[in-house]
């Protein structure tokens, strides 16, 4: 890890193992405060499988909203994996399920073995990311940035079991309101079932830029 002695190492390994909704949903969000201190997370795992009745979102962060900032970090050999049924969208991303407000995420990378991945099946909709599972700013004007984030051969995985409605991206699973600068997804399998997939994002909706970048 050439460039990273000053990191602080979190060994994540075993604190996530298993959850329920409501504390994942409620626990792990960030409003806007900031997260920096070039901290290295290793070995965070999050496993699901229920019938639920709320939506889901699952991540290192449930949920990053308002002006939070998250920077300067470094996370290796995550993995989020749910099977769901229910009747509320499920969001899943390493990093976070759900971004929303006019939030910054900048410099955080995933390039390191052990790879990282994320897998949701659902019968509803499914928005999967390799970095956030679904990004929707506030505004035109206050949107989400995602800048010189780096993710390397990271697997993601959607499927909508009794339907089309499933999003898979290297970076986000669907963006709106949203600024992707400078990232890079590099050497990433991402696949799913019937819906949309892709390399930056899976699926875009209004006021959704890519800003530079290498996607391959």
């Amino acid at each position: 890890m050439t460039g990273t002695k000053e990191i602080k190492q979190i060994n994540a390994l075993g604190v996530i193992e298993s959850f329920s909704m409501a504390s994942l949903v409620a626990a792990a969000d960030i409003c806007g405060k900031t997260a920096d201190d070039n901290n290295y997370i290793s070995g965070l795992r999050i496993e699901k499988t229920a019938d639920i009745a709320e939506g889901v979102s699952a991540g290192l962060f449930a949920k990053i909203s308002e002006t939070a900032t998250v920077k300067k970090l470094y996370i290796v050999g995550a993995s989020v994996e749910l099977t769901l049924s229910g009747t509320r969208p499920a969001h899943a991303g390493v990093l976070a399920g759900f971004v929303t407000g006019s939030a910054l995420i900048e410099t955080v990378n995933m390039m390191f073995a052990p790879s990282c991945s994320v897998s949701v099946t659902s019968d509803n909709t499914v928005y999967a990311g390799g970095l956030i599972g679904k990004i929707s700013g506030e505004s035109a004007e206050n949107t989400v940035v995602v800048s010189g984030c780096n993710t390397q051969s990271i697997v993601v995985f959607a499927s909508h079991t009794v339907g089309d409605d499933a999003y898979a991206g290297g970076v986000c699973g669907y963006g709106e309101n949203a600024v992707l600068k400078n990232d890079m997804v590099i050497n990433s399998a991402i696949t799913g079932g019937a819906g949309s997939t892709g390399v930056s994002v899976g699926a875009q909706g209004s006021n959704f830029q890519i800003d530079g970048g290498t996607y391959v």
